[in-house]
């Protein structure tokens, strides 16, 4: 197995004979040139793991493109020093571990005795800190995106409460007396109609609405708040409460400039609509 993993390291060694280069010597990357790269398709790290096996001493070159291109330099399977891209040690390593669809080719060395490591870890070592990395910068990514879908749900739904809302205010007219929409989970105004104690309002409606809730969760027969519920208080004012999974919206209406009866079969089903048209 081992004679044979050589025999097919050879067939890859650059026709033109061996090479004292050092690894920092630069080379021209035309696309004349590609032919000088006989490998193609194969991942760089894969390709450095078989060197390191084989305990080769040799220069690998890498070729992605004319302006992306550098070397690997090794020591009887030890990583002594990369360069890429004014890139050199450690950072150029890992920079050309990174790269895909690469061209690469192999120079065996006859002298190898001048050269001075500059890469100290292992090629093991290497390969590890090139994955954690790249974990790093998917995960960043990801909840990078993942924010900013965040941000465009959160716009989405104070567009769709302010919608409720104009609804409510423009229905009512000088009937209403305070809206307001809350998240039950963490007992936050979202929004409201704006009057000196609405902001007041909006939190007794989110502990009357827990209350409740706690109350109901104590009966033997399991009993639940529907939709809604309706309080009717004096000086001629109405408190209905429209519950919409964990969002609530609060209405503190006048009853005689606006009846019972038109919230509940004109005003109600249009909010309702808004919320499930945009989906809450």
């Amino acid at each position: 197995m081992e004679g044979s993993l050589k025999r097919d390291l050879k067939l890859i060694v650059d026709n033109d004979g061996f090479s004292e280069i050092q690894p920092h010597a630069e080379k021209p990357g035309s696309k004349e040139e590609l032919n000088r790269w006989p490998i193609c398709g194969l991942p760089v790290g894969s390709f450095l793991q078989v060197i390191a096996m084989d305990q080769q001493t040799c220069i690998l070159e890498v070729y992605q493109s004319a302006d992306r291109q550098g070397r690997f330099c090794f020591v009887q399977g030890a990583l002594y020093d990369a360069v890429c891209n004014g890139l050199e040690g450690e950072e150029a390593a890992l920079e050309m571990v990174s790269w895909e669809n690469v061209r690469l080719n192999i120079k065996q060395i006859i002298k190898a005795s001048g050269f001075v490591r500059k890469i100290d870890k292992s090629l093991m070592s290497i390969l590890m800190e090139y994955s954690r990395r790249r974990d790093e910068a998917e995960e960043k990514q990801s909840s990078g995106e993942e924010e900013e879908a965040n941000a465009e749900d959160h716009d989405r739904d104070g567009d769709k409460f302010k919608r409720c809302l104009r609804i409510v205010r423009e229905d009512m007219g000088d009937a209403l007396i305070s809206a307001s929409i809350s998240d039950l989970r963490n007992g936050k105004v979202l929004a409201s109609h704006h009057d000196r104690k609405t902001l007041e309002t909006a939190q007794l409606f989110i502990k009357l609405t827990g209350s409740l809730r706690k109350a109901f969760e104590k009966d033997s027969e399991q009993k639940r708040l529907g939709g809604h519920y309706i309080l009717d208080l004096k000086e001629e004012q109405t408190l209905m409460i429209l519950r919409f999974d964990e969002h609530q919206l609060g209405i503190l209406f006048n009853n005689v400039r606006c009846s019972l009866g038109l919230v509940l079969n004109a005003i109600v089903p249009k909010v309702a609509r808004t919320f499930d048209d945009t989906g809450c």
